[in-house]
């Protein structure tokens, strides 16, 4: 079980989560627990939303970074809010930390 995955690239920390898909009229939005395993996962999906970025599993297991800790990081750096790159990078260092942790564990 992993409880936290500390991204290979930013210094950012992706929290254990469930995800929730809603109907077509309501938000997608995620509970924090504490672990997960996801190790034998089929597939992982990313996507974004009110509560921050996520990658998550056929089981809806994954783990997110919320907005809070994504902006201060952006703040950090000096990034501009407009750098739609930086968001895409953050993203794809989440994907790829979540993938290599689960690979060797």
């Amino acid at each position: 079980m992993i409880k936290e995955i500390k991204l290979d690239k930013y210094n950012l920390i992706a929290k254990a989560c469930v995800m929730h898909e809603e109907s077509e009229d309501t938000e997608n939005h995620i509970e924090r627990i504490v672990a997960v395993n996801i190790k034998g996962s089929i597939s992982l999906q990313a996507m974004t939303g009110d509560f921050g970025i996520v990658v998550y599993n056929e089981n809806m297991l994954g783990f997110f970074i919320d907005w809070k800790d994504y902006e201060s990081l952006r703040k950090e750096l000096n990034i501009h809010e407009e750098d739609i790159d930086f968001l895409d990078n953050i993203t794809s260092d989440l994907i790829d930390s979540v993938i290599n942790n689960i690979a060797n564990h």
